[in-house]
C-alpha cells in the first residue's frame, strides 16, 4: 500500500469522497449500508444518510465543510489528482482512509460524482463510500502469510521448486536457484527438462530428462525419493544433489497439475 496523502485543511483546496445521486438524499439512500454525503460544489455538507451520520459520530455537521470535519487520506494519488479527474470526467473512484474523531480508522472504496442540472452544469456533489475494512484486514493477513512463506523458503538449506504440468518452473527459492548456478529471475518460467539442463547419473551416464524425478511424478503421480543426480552448472561445475519430488493433484482429479521438488547439495 502506498503512503497515504492526507487531505485536511481549508475546504476549496481539498477533495475527496463523492458519487452520483439525486439532489436530495432519498429514503432508499437512508436505508443503504454505504455512507452517502451530499455537498455543494465547495464541499459544504447539505445532506447525508444515517450510515454517514453514524460514521461521523458527532452532531452539527450540516453546513460545515467536509474537510474541516473529516481527516481523509488517499491510498493512491492525492487531492490534485482527484480534482483533475473529477473535472475531466465528472467522477472519481478510489480508496480513502477515514480517520474518526475517536481515533478509529476505516478504509472505504469511494466514488465522487458531480450532480448536473438540465444544462449539464455541475450543481452539487454526491459522495458514496463503501466500507472495505474487512477486505483490507484479509489483504494484510495474506501479505503477512506470504512474507512468512518467503522467509521460510529462502532460509531453507535445501532447494525447492514447483514444476508446472507443462514442464515450466513456476516457483523456486533462493537456494534452489543457487544450486543450479542461476538467479531466481533466470530460473523462473524456464522449461525444466529442456536440453540446456545437463545431468548425469552416478555411473557417469547421461540422466535422461524423462527420468528426472519431477517428470516421473508429473507423469505417474507417484513420489520419488533420494534420487541422486549430477547437475552441470553454467560454468561447467558439477554439483551432486539428492532429489525428492511429490505430485500435486487437485481433489477429484487424477492428473497432477504440478510437482514440488526438493533437492540437497551433497
Amino acid at each position: 500500500m502506498s503512503k497515504l496523502n492526507t487531505a485536511r485543511s481549508a475546504g476549496a483546496g481539498h477533495l475527496s469522497v463523492i458519487h452520483k445521486a439525486s439532489l436530495t438524499i432519498s429514503t432508499g439512500a437512508d436505508n443503504m449500508d454505504d455512507a452517502v454525503l451530499h455537498t455543494d460544489l465547495d464541499f459544504n455538507i447539505i445532506g447525508w444518510n444515517s450510515s454517514a451520520e453514524a460514521l461521523h459520530g458527532q452532531p452539527g455537521a450540516m453546513g460545515k465543510n467536509l474537510f474541516n470535519l473529516v481527516d481523509i487520506g488517499f491510498v493512491n494519488g492525492n487531492v490534485n489528482v482527484v480534482r483533475k479527474h473529477l473535472s475531466a470526467n465528472g467522477f472519481w473512484t478510489g480508496e480513502v482512509l477515514f480517520k474518526r474523531y475517536d481515533g478509529q480508522q476505516i478504509f472505504f472504496r469511494t466514488t465522487v460524482t458531480y450532480i448536473m442540472d438540465e444544462t449539464k452544469k455541475p450543481v452539487a456533489i454526491m459522495i458514496v463510500s463503501h466500507n472495505i475494512n474487512d477486505e483490507k484486514t484479509k489483504e494484510r493477513e495474506l501479505d503477512a502469510i506470504k512474507k512468512q512463506y518467503e522467509i521460510l523458503m529462502n532460509t531453507l538449506p535445501q532447494g525447492v521448486m514447483m514444476i508446472n504440468a507443462n514442464g515450466t518452473i513456476g516457483a523456486c527459492n533462493k537456494r534452489g536457484a543457487e544450486i543450479f548456478g542461476l538467479s531466481e529471475d533466470e530460473i523462473l518460467g524456464k522449461a525444466f527438462a529442456n536440453s540446456s539442463w545437463k545431468a548425469i547419473k552416478t555411473d557417469g551416464s547421461v540422466f535422461p530428462a524423462t527420468e528426472f524425478p519431477a517428470v516421473v511424478s508429473l507423469q505417474t503421480g507417484f513420489p520419488q525419493r533420494n534420487v541422486v543426480m549430477g547437475i552441470q552448472q553454467s560454468d561447467d561445475t558439477l554439483v551432486w544433489v539428492s532429489v525428492n519430488s511429490e505430485a500435486l493433484i487437485q481433489p477429484g482429479q487424477f492428473e497432477p497439475y504440478a510437482a514440488v521438488v526438493s533437492y540437497t547439495d551433497i
